[in-house]
């Protein structure tokens, strides 16, 4: 499962029409839309009439040909409801149970990252509290805009809250990011393990979506450096520390802003890696 998998970003997308704000100054985009939502879809159609053309298409587009995306889009035609005649439907349930935690329906919030350019007043602390309010599960992205602690303040325990990881370079951090969402009280942990490398975004290339726009930060990293000494920290940020220069998150360097974040995960991943990660922060807690 990839937290940047074209499918789940639209979730984000679809965000935007429930909690419409102004987008970046820049852009000059009020976001407004006269869609009558009807079905899944209309909250893409909504999104597209709302969101800036850069914006949009780096939540919906996919990578290279887009292959991928549109297989699994067709996947869901597969799927076909069972009609079941003759039986009692006065009191029928979406109600289920996952690993024995209780869901009002089989349907969650896959970890998107970068709420916060869709919501830039409250990023991913809106979307985890509409999750609570109709009882289902939030996963937060690694990549958030809002850190593993203020999404669960913000949810005041009220919602199902899952947390997104990354095998790093910097296994410590890896380490400390996940034992940081158990002892906030996340559920579980998504551990993401397909984007050892990302594939190339055309459309991000085409818009010249190549870094996080101002002033939106991946807070849960900038709040392992601010939990650094400072007699320390520039040594961190140097690339000989771990073999990352940690300082080329934002730049922009790359065509496509994913390729800017690529360069944090471990290449080398084994399942002796799931195994440690088990062991040394989920102990407690289901790691999927």
């Amino acid at each position: 499962m990839s937290g940047k998998a074209a499918s789940n970003r639209m979730l984000a997308a679809m965000v935007a029409t429930a909690c419409p704000v102004e987008m970046e100054r820049n852009w000059n985009q009020k976001p407004k839309s006269n869609i009558k939502i009807c079905n899944a879809n209309d909250y893409q159609l909504a999104a597209r009439s709302m969101l800036s053309k850069p914006l949009y298409e780096y939540l919906a587009s996919g990578t290279d040909d887009e292959q991928t995306l549109s297989e699994n889009e067709s996947a869901f035609k597969d799927w076909y409801l069972r009609p079941r005649v003759m039986r009692p439907v006065g009191n029928v349930t979406t109600d289920t149970y996952l690993f024995g935690q209780k869901l009002s329906m089989p349907v969650f919030i896959s970890p998107a990252g970068v709420h916060a350019l869709c919501d830039e007043q409250n990023g991913e602390c809106a979307s985890a509290r509409a999750c609570g309010r109709v009882g289902a599960m939030f996963g937060l992205s690694q990549h958030a805009t809002r850190s593993i602690e203020q999404v669960a303040d913000a949810t005041q325990g009220k919602t199902n809250l899952w947390y997104q990881s990354y095998i790093l370079k910097d296994r410590e951090m890896t380490l400390r990011l996940v034992k940081r969402a158990a002892n906030a009280g996340y559920k579980g942990i998504f551990l993401t393990v397909d984007s050892v490398r990302f594939g190339f975004r055309e459309a991000d290339a085409r818009n010249g979506w190549n870094a996080l726009p101002e002033p939106h930060r991946l807070v849960n990293y900038d709040d392992e450096v601010s939990r650094i000494s400072p007699g320390t920290k520039k040594a961190w940020l140097a690339p000989e520390a771990s073999g990352v220069d940690k300082t080329k998150i934002y730049s922009g360097e790359e065509d496509a802003w994913d390729q800017n974040t690529e360069q944090l995960f471990e290449q080398n991943p084994t399942w002796e890696d799931v195994k440690w990660l088990k062991e040394e922060a989920c102990k407690d807690i289901p790691l999927v």
